[in-house]
């Protein structure tokens, strides 16, 4: 009896982990899953960074895409392109 009884209640155990583990988590949406500080952060900047739901699926305008390119050079002359990502830059010139 005692045998039976613990075999049930295993078996009431491993069902209840079963029904317990087996629900489906629900599907959230993008409201859901981003703040609406994050997604506003996301829009002005279109989307070009990892964290952002549409990074990559946004296309960004040509006038926004130049005035980024622009930035980038003055940042690179202000550095001395001293950085991989900066096109006049030469690794045995950095010390």
């Amino acid at each position: 009896m005692k045998g039976k009884l613990s075999l049930l209640l295993a078996l009431m155990l491993v069902l209840v982990v079963v029904l317990v583990c087996g629900k489906r988590a629900p599907t959230l949406t993008d409201e859901e899953l981003y703040d609406a500080d994050l997604m506003a952060w996301c829009d002005k900047i279109y989307h070009q960074n990892v964290v952002c739901p549409l990074q990559g699926k946004v296309e960004i305008p040509a006038e926004i895409m130049a005035q980024d390119e622009a930035e980038h050079l003055d940042w690179c002359n202000s550095i001395d392109n001293r950085n991989a990502g900066c096109p006049g830059y030469d690794a045995t010139l950095v010390k």
